[in-house]
Parts: C-alpha cells; sequence; structure tokens
C-alpha cells in the first residue's frame, strides 16, 4: 500500500471540504464549495480504493487527477482573499501530481 500517496489524498479532502464550508458562508462562492465537495467525494473514492488494492484505482486516478486540477483552478481564484482556498487549490494540485 502507498501510505505517502494516501496522505496526500487525505490532505486534499480534508482541506477541500474545509474550503467548501468556508465558502458556503461566502456570497458568491458556491461554485467553489460544489467543486470542492466533489473533489473530496473522488478523492474519497480513490482513497478506499488504494486502501483495499482495488483492480479499478489507476481507472479513479485519471479522474481524480482532473477534477483536482479543475477544483485547484476554481480554488485560485479566491486564494487571495480566503487562505482556505489558498490551501486547497496548493493540495488538490499536489493531489493531481501525485495521481499522475
Amino acid at each position: 500500500m502507498d501510505t505517502k500517496m494516501l496522505e496526500i489524498i487525505a490532505k486534499c479532502i480534508n482541506t477541500c471540504e474545509e474550503c467548501a464550508t468556508e465558502c458556503i458562508s461566502e456570497n458568491g462562492h458556491s461554485e467553489c464549495a460544489m467543486v470542492c465537495r466533489d473533489c473530496a467525494d473522488v478523492c474519497s473514492l480513490l482513497y478506499k480504493f488504494i486502501s483495499r488494492k482495488s483492480q479499478n484505482a489507476d481507472l479513479l486516478k485519471n479522474l481524480c487527477k482532473e477534477i483536482c486540477l479543475k477544483c485547484a483552478k476554481e480554488c485560485e481564484k479566491h486564494a487571495d482573499h480566503m487562505p482556505s482556498c489558498r490551501a486547497c487549490a496548493e493540495a488538490c494540485r499536489e493531489c493531481a501530481e501525485a495521481c499522475a
């Protein structure tokens, strides 16, 4: 089992959930919250696939990479004034790189 990969995925899940929660309370950031939640959900599924050594983990990695990049791009729009978005963008880019 790739422990480092699981740590990166877990970090992404947590930062996405934190970012989504903060974005929900901010006006005009509903798109960011939605993308963060999608990203957290896909990362959670990938975490489970890797943990149980699913033969489909590699297929899911490609989807996870794409959604992480989309989430990072959305979060970067708010990174200057929202620390949670900055942290989320960084975690998502790291996760996307790990999935590549």
